[in-house]
């Protein structure tokens, strides 16, 4: 018995060492992508002043990330293993940069804003357009709390409801998004085919207590303003290749303080890739830095809604 208590306290504090050790390490390599950022800083202050969209010049200056390297004697049966371990750490090295980057610009009087990453507009036309039926009817009567002095346009499908706002015929509609079963894939496909973003959400009881459906408020552009402290939900899509890529992604939501809530993923055209659609509730301060991260790391993400979640 006494040997295993050895035995015991021998591993506890080799692995505390060990865990010590690789922490100084990552704060090091925290601290070398933050010296990075100062130079791209520059360049974003300096196109403040000039006047063109600084989201243009965010697009192409993610620094150069390079494979990373084993030690000369790792022994062949863990180089896959490492390899990979390794790879994981490109979140924390992109999450390290866009943090520093965000903090240079403050300090230097030209903070960047969520308002330049994510597409927002004033208040739509206060027009609902909807397919009438007793749950969308409850679904307009909690939207409408949030709207200044709203009006109804029926439809006679959920598709013309979209194309209504698409048109700019209605400012809003509202579609079934999910329930009990889970997402309705077909609505929020149709809302996303016509370029539409999700502003809220609200859950509406049928009758035989029984199930419940989830409708979601739909524009054409962002606008409710952020609240400090109040979370919200944000709805993105983003094309990521292979498994890496995948679990990098899923590290920097993490790291970057968003609470994943769905993350699922339909194959690309092109065969290669795969297209996400990612659901995450975050603070607004979060929402800067997982805007700014998607801008400067993630080809061609989509933004398809900022939301509160209505009672």
């Amino acid at each position: 018995m006494a040997k295993k208590r050895s035995d015991s306290d021998i591993f506890e504090k080799n692995l505390t060492s060990l865990d010590r050790e690789t922490a100084r390490r990552l704060e090091k390599r925290i601290c070398l992508f933050a010296e990075a950022s100062h130079s791209a800083a520059e360049q974003l202050m300096t196109a403040a002043q000039e006047g063109p969209p600084r989201k243009e010049l965010l697009e192409s200056i993610a620094p150069s990330l390079f494979e990373n390297a084993l030690h000369e004697n790792a022994l062949p049966e863990n180089r896959r293993l490492l390899q990979t371990a390794l790879s994981s750490l490109s979140a924390l090295d992109r999450v390290s940069f866009i943090n520093a980057l965000l903090e240079h610009l403050a300090a230097a009087g030209a903070p960047l804003s969520t308002e330049e990453l994510i597409p927002s507009a004033g208040e739509p036309e206060p027009r609902v357009a909807y397919f009438r039926n007793p749950y969308t009817d409850e679904a307009y009567e909690i939207f409408s709390e949030e709207l200044s002095s709203p009006k109804v346009q029926y439809t006679d499908s959920f598709r013309a409801s979209c194309e209504a706002v698409r048109t700019g015929a209605a400012g809003f509609c509202i579609l079934p998004v999910a329930n009990t079963e889970g997402e309705l894939f077909s609505f929020t496909d149709m809302a996303d085919s016509h370029g539409l973003v999700r502003v809220a959400l609200c859950r509406v009881f049928h009758a035989d207590g029984t199930d419940v459906t989830h409708f979601a408020l739909y524009a054409r552009s962002f606008f409710f303003p952020l609240s400090e402290g109040e979370k919200r939900t944000l709805r993105f899509s983003l094309t990521l290749r292979g498994a890496e890529e995948i679990a990098c992604t899923v590290s920097a939501l993490s790291l970057l303080g968003a609470e994943m809530l769905s993350f699922s993923g339909t194959d690309g055209e092109d065969g290669e890739h795969t297209v996400f659609s990612t659901v995450c509730r975050i603070l607004p301060t979060e929402c800067l830095s997982l805007s700014a991260y998607l801008t400067v790391f993630s080809d061609g993400w989509r933004f398809l809604g900022l939301y509160r979640e209505l009672s």
